[in-house]
């Protein structure tokens, strides 16, 4: 039950105090925030982001390469119900369609939405890494970690600069 959880939980939290230095423990606490998407999903949504700023939309082509194929994936895990809701409003929150109808030989997106600034906004905000100033003894998987929020960010406030969207 959930008292025999919490006493696992305990116990792992004090092996791990144990089997950590105080100083690993420590960086732990003040730079590894905890994450909302899978890394290997926020490089693809960045990527699509680099996408939107390119061509003005996120109509990925199928055959585009990964990403074509990884935008193909998003519509598919909605269409089964197995898409994340925070995905899903990341994805609508840049104007991604995540529903599509055929249109002649093309698949094209059911509804256009715009991107939008509010949310997008919101998004900088909670992505933005809160320390730029990572030691060079901390772990790899961490400074990956806040380089892709780094990468995010920048990709994201790109599309506003771009634009001149200012999302007050």
């Amino acid at each position: 039950g959930l008292k025999t959880r919490v006493n696992v939980g305990i116990r792992l939290a004090e092996a791990l105090q144990e089997y950590l230095d105080s100083d690993s423990v420590r960086l732990m606490q003040t730079y590894d925030k905890a994450k909302k998407v899978d890394a290997r999903w926020q490089a693809r949504y960045t990527e699509l982001v680099h996408y939107l700023i390119e061509h003005g939309n996120c109509n990925v082509p199928s055959k585009y390469g990964p990403l074509g194929n990884w935008v193909g994936e998003q519509r598919r895990k909605h269409k089964q119900g197995r898409m994340p809701q925070l995905q899903k409003e990341y994805l609508e929150i840049i104007g991604f369609a995540l529903t599509t109808k055929r249109v002649g030989n093309e698949w094209l997106p059911d509804e256009y939405s715009k991107p939008d600034p509010k949310s997008i906004a919101r998004i900088i905000d909670d992505e933005k890494p809160r320390h730029h100033d990572l030691p060079s003894s901390a772990p790899e998987g961490m400074k990956m970690r806040v380089r892709a929020d780094r990468d995010l960010v920048e990709a994201l406030q790109e599309y506003l600069d771009k634009f001149e969207i200012n999302p007050c």
